[in-house]
């Protein structure tokens, strides 16, 4: 039998804004001597020419980027950056490491569930280091984000490599449907797949088709498709993203010789995106049971608080009728402590990404004048724990029953909230 609620969301008169950014993909071929001379490679004398080139992309991704990272980051303006993780059989990390003129979170490495190889004949020893991708969610305007990943496959053509790349191909597939559903994407780096061969044709083929992904390449016709160093994107969650200029910076990147700087070339796309934003709503959430207002406390939990602090929320619109309420003064959101499903779960103030445990369903339950929030993750309400009145009294997360301490008075300017429409959509 299907319930139906009657869900609040809030008029608003669209305005669209836009900018632009480059994104720079480099394999540095970082192998520490004892390895990478063999191949020619020296990142002792190379990554501190190439450091301070990297000042000219916005974002820049590094596959293989080991033994020399700090010859590398030497020369970098960027504020924000991942720092490099030591870890594998050579403690050399994933070399899955970036920069960005952008704030990001949610910095996640993932490490590819089957390599093949170590030293082993006509194998590419991908099993010397823990290979895979990392992802973070780049802010590049206020309200504007994107997830970018970082990809580095496996190497080689024995049927041990095939059978580890197919697998992790699947592996990332299922883990970008899940971590970014619905979202803007970047999907970057060195591929391992070559476009002349069969299987590999087909596993960039499945990426592009199951992820609505664009190759940039393709779509700016860079007349170069053989190459193993790509770049992808799509639009999402309201930001329209294109790709319009596709690069091959090789010539920039050399020595006064004439060679250049890595056994990869350097790859950039600059990318222009548009949103359609609403004008920001800004609210006050006034328990009914206690008069006091639900705010940010130490720790970044969320309390009782009084209202005459001025405590306020943006509401920010998210797909399926839900919203996201982020405190205006830290810029965190409201979240579920652990993303738990879980009573008496607390509610804290954490990082905004937007995944269904920020997401809440504003019911109307008296013409405007008290709400329920509704976890969209859970599927709990917002509570007051134990029906406190008291200031500092913890917010949690608890079956919804419509009780006193879980209805909740939306205040604009201490007033009562009257610019609402009731839209029957949750079944």
């Amino acid at each position: 039998m299907k319930t139906l609620k009657l869900l609040l969301i809030f008029t608003f008169s669209f305005s669209a804004y836009a900018g632009e950014f480059n994104l720079l993909t480099y394999n540095v071929a970082g192998l520490p001597k004892i390895v990478g001379k063999k191949n020619g490679q020296n990142g002792e004398y190379k990554h501190p020419l190439i450091s301070p080139l990297l000042n000219d992309y916005d974002i820049v991704l590094f596959q293989e980027d080991f033994a020399y990272h700090d010859l590398l980051v030497r020369d970098i303006l960027h504020p924000f950056f991942s720092k490099q993780k030591k870890s594998g059989f050579l403690r050399m990390g994933d070399g899955l490491n970036r920069l960005s003129q952008f704030t990001f979170n949610g910095f996640t490495r993932k490490k590819w569930s089957k390599c093949f190889g170590v030293f082993r004949r006509n194998s590419a020893s991908d099993c010397l280091t823990p290979k895979g991708f990392t992802v973070a969610t780049h802010e590049v305007e206020p309200g504007v984000f994107i997830d970018i990943y970082n990809h580095h496959g496996e190497a080689g053509h024995t049927r041990g490599d095939v059978s580890a790349r197919r697998k992790n191909i699947k592996q990332f597939i299922n883990f970008v449907d899940q971590h970014s559903d619905g979202r803007a994407v970047i999907l970057a780096g060195d591929f391992n797949l070559h476009e002349k061969n069969t299987i590999d044709k087909k596993h960039l083929t499945r990426i592009l088709y199951r992820l609505g992904l664009k190759d940039a390449c393709k779509e700016l016709e860079c007349g170069n498709y053989q190459h193993i160093d790509r770049i992808f994107y799509r639009s999402g969650h309201g930001i329209d993203l294109k790709a319009f200029e596709w690069t091959n910076d090789n010539e920039l990147f050399k020595d006064e010789k004439g060679n250049g700087l890595s056994d990869h070339p350097p790859i950039s796309v600059r990318f222009s995106w548009e949103k359609n934003v609403e004008p920001k709503r800004e609210i006050s959430l006034k328990a009914f049971h206690s008069g006091l207002c639900l705010g940010k406390g130490p720790n970044n939990k969320a309390i009782q608080v009084n209202c005459a602090d001025k405590v306020k929320l943006e509401v920010i619109p998210t797909k399926d009728y839900s919203i996201a309420l982020m405190d205006i003064h830290s810029k965190l959101c409201l979240d579920i402590v652990r993303g738990s499903k879980r009573n008496r779960r607390d509610l804290i103030f954490k990082p905004c990404h937007f995944k269904n445990h920020q997401r809440f369903f504003l019911e109307d339950l008296s013409s405007g004048r008290l709400h329920t929030l509704e976890s969209r993750h859970s599927g709990k309400c917002i509570d007051v724990y134990d029906n406190d009145e008291n200031e500092g009294a913890r917010i949690i997360q608890f079956r919804c029953h419509k009780g006193d301490n879980q209805l909740w008075e939306l205040l604009e300017n201490g007033l009562e909230s009257e610019k609402f429409l009731s839209f029957s959509a949750k079944n």
